[in-house]
Parts: C-alpha cells; sequence; structure tokens
C-alpha cells in the first residue's frame, strides 16, 4: 500500500513570522515514517514571498521553497513534487501552445517557473533592480493577477481545485493501483484546507480510513497526534535475507521508474520533432506499464518478461532517434536505462529469497554481504 504525504509549507513546515523556525518534530515524524512519496502543498505566490521581505528582513531567505527542499534533503526526505495553485490555472487548453507555461501536471509550475523565481530572488536580492530584471520575475508576476483572478471567478480560494489535480497526479504515477490502495497524509495550519483535502480524496476513490488530515495550530510547539505515533504494522519476523532482498527489489523499481520519469520530463524540453516526442511518450508509457506489472507481480518470469520487453523498446527507440540532434541528454538517459538493466542480473536471485521463509538462498547468490545492487545502484543516481 503506497503511503504517501502532502504537507503544506507556509505555517506548518515553517514560520512565516518572526524567525522563520522549521517545524522539526514534523521534519523529523516524515523522515521516520517510511513514506513512499512526499509532496509539499502550498497557495505562495510572489506577493507572498514579498511580504515575507517585509516581515522578515533578515530571516525570508530561509523561506524560500528551494532553500526548504535543501533542508529536508539534509534529513533523507526527498520532494517527489511541489503543487502551486498555479498548476491547475496553467493546465488551461489555451496555455498548451506554450511549452513554458502549460502544466501537464501537479508541479509542474515549480518546475518550470517558480523555482527560478525564488532562486533568483535568493540570487540578487527581492527588491534589487536585476531580480526584476528576470525573465522568471517579468513571468511571474502577470501570471499572478491572472491566476488569482481566475481562481475568483472559479471560487476555489481552499484549495480544492489544486488537490484535485495534484490527486490526478499522483493516481496517474500509480496507474497499476486502484485508489481505494492508497494511505495519505495531510498536514496544514488552516482547517478549511484539511477538509478540502478530506473531499478530494474520498471523491478520487480513496477509503476513509486511509485518509489521515492533521491540523497544526503551532510551528514552534507541533507534537504529531498520539494516534499517528501509535500506529504500527502488525509485527511480522522476517528474515534479514528476506527483508534485504525486499529493500534491494524495491529500490531497483523506484530507481527506474524515476529515470523513465526524468526521460518523460526531459523530452518536452529538447524534442522539437512531433513524430520523436511521440516514440518518447510511447516509450515512456510501455516502461512504466512494464515496471508496474513487474512491481504487482514480483516473480522470476514477470521480472524477465519486464527486462526483455525494456531492452526491446529503448533500443528500438535509440535507432530511431540516431540521426537526431540536439536530444543528448535524452540519448544519455537512454543508455542509462540499458545500464540499469544490465546491472540487475541478480535480481532474480533477490525475488527467490524475498519469497523464501528461510535465509538459505543468501551464501548460494551473494559471496560477500556488502555488495549488493544497492550500492552499484548509487552510481545512476539521478542528477
Amino acid at each position: 500500500m503506497p503511503k504517501i504525504a502532502f504537507i503544506d509549507i507556509d505555517d506548518t513546515l515553517i514560520e512565516s513570522t518572526g524567525d522563520c523556525h522549521y517545524n522539526n518534530t514534523l521534519i523529523e515524524f516524515i523522515a521516520n515514517a517510511n513514506f513512499d512519496a512526499v509532496y509539499l502543498v502550498t497557495g505562495r505566490n510572489p506577493g507572498d514571498l514579498s511580504r515575507f521581505v517585509i516581515k522578515n528582513p533578515l530571516a525570508w531567505k530561509q523561506q524560500l521553497i528551494p532553500t526548504l527542499i535543501e533542508h529536508l534533503k539534509t534529513k533523507n526526505i526527498a520532494i517527489n513534487g511541489v503543487s502551486l495553485p498555479f498548476d491547475l490555472y496553467l493546465n488551461q487548453s489555451e496555455f498548451k501552445e506554450n511549452p513554458k507555461l502549460y502544466a501537464k501536471s501537479a508541479g509542474e509550475t515549480y518546475r518550470l517557473l517558480y523555482e527560478s523565481f525564488e532562486k533568483q530572488a535568493l540570487k540578487f536580492g527581492f527588491d534589487s533592480v536585476k531580480f526584476a530584471q528576470t525573465d522568471a520575475y517579468r513571468m511571474m508576476q502577470p501570471l499572478t493577477d491572472e491566476m488569482q483572478m481566475w481562481l475568483a471567478m472559479n471560487n476555489d480560494f481552499e484549495k480544492k481545485g489544486q488537490f484535485g489535480f495534484l490527486m490526478q497526479t499522483v493516481l496517474k504515477d500509480y496507474s497499476a493501483l486502484k485508489p481505494e490502495a492508497f494511505e495519505v497524509y495531510f498536514w496544514d495550519d488552516k482547517p478549511e484546507n484539511l477538509q478540502s483535502a478530506k473531499t478530494v480524496f474520498e471523491q478520487k476513490g480513496l477509503l476513509p480510513s486511509n485518509i489521515h488530515t492533521v491540523l497544526v495550530e503551532s510551528v514552534s510547539n507541533y507534537k504529531p497526534p498520539s494516534a499517528l505515533e501509535a500506529k504500527k504494522e502488525p509485527l511480522v519476523i522476517v528474515s534479514p535475507a528476506i527483508l534485504n532482498a525486499e529493500n534491494e527489489i524495491k529500490e531497483y523499481i523506484n530507481s527506474f521508474n524515476a529515470f523513465v520519469m526524468k526521460l518523460r520530463n526531459l523530452h518536452d524540453k529538447q524534442c522539437v520533432d512531433n513524430k520523436t516526442k511521440t516514440r518518447i511518450n510511447q516509450l515512456c508509457d510501455l516502461l512504466t506499464e512494464a515496471n508496474a506489472q513487474f512491481s504487482k507481480n514480483q516473480t522470476v518470469e514477470e521480472y524477465t518478461k519486464f527486462k526483455s520487453t525494456c531492452r526491446n523498446e529503448i533500443e528500438r527507440t535509440k535507432k530511431t532517434l540516431y540521426n537526431c540532434s540536439g536530444i543528448e541528454q535524452i540519448k544519455h538517459l537512454l543508455k542509462s536505462l540499458l545500464g540499469l538493466l544490465a546491472i540487475a542480473t541478480v535480481i532474480p536471485a533477490l525475488i527467490i529469497i524475498a519469497n523464501k521463509s528461510t535465509d538459505g538462498y543468501k551464501n548460494m547468490f551473494f559471496r560477500r554481504d556488502q555488495k549488493n545492487i544497492l550500492i552499484t545502484l548509487q552510481t545512476f543516481k539521478i542528477t
């Protein structure tokens, strides 16, 4: 069952006044809760950032989302995406012809626009002339006014549309699973946003018992509800070999999926030919489906089918793109995916171990316990 965390930023993860303290208690809880994915959810816009600068002339840089994400990384929390209200607004058909603005999914606006806006503010200073001359500033300012007017016309000030679009994206990323298979947690400082999220989650088909909404009344004095602290999986005795094998298979599946998502995101930037775009989209869909099928049915037979299908399709795509120029990163990612398939000769052994109840198979496949696939995977991490 995928366990997903959604976290509001301002006055939930970090104070928007005073010294801008981080909610260290909540951060520690997230770090130790073994979430499959963590998303930041915020209504922030350039106007909010302007108010932060005025209120906190000495501490406002700590409130920047890129700064927060870097801080979370030091706590071993990886952020899968940042949801902004701009996402839903820029998903309208009128923006489709402009790849710099069109948000195909939740998190796109932050990646394409807003991250650059806050990084430029950090680099030049929010009130500097140089910052006002950046492309990010010139694009975000008018978009903010348009987006706020659009929200007002659609009476969407409690993040309902934003949550709906975000959950739609999450469910698409796990297309092989049904909504009732998810367990979700959402933290916010506003009760109305929590209610909106709960409504959207239920509308998307999640089971009420798998929805946890948590009100954060104080950043500096936050304490996780005892129900969350006490909620633990039933105790199951699993041998170390089985546990290690399961973790390594999961790491491999997640790494492969991360590369496919990177490929999907890159092709919009680099491909100008519609035929090439179509081929890359088809490849990403096929790889995602094959990975999902293997994740769902972890047998040696399914893995063999997964590896053969993926390798053949990647090789076929490489030949199609052989004479294409300007897509070097895409070609490099295709090679990396082939490399990821090549290093996984140990996966069948891991599958056998994961499906056994004893340690009997460990020494048959592993001569050096500390040398496993996780070490090799580090060389394939996406940067």
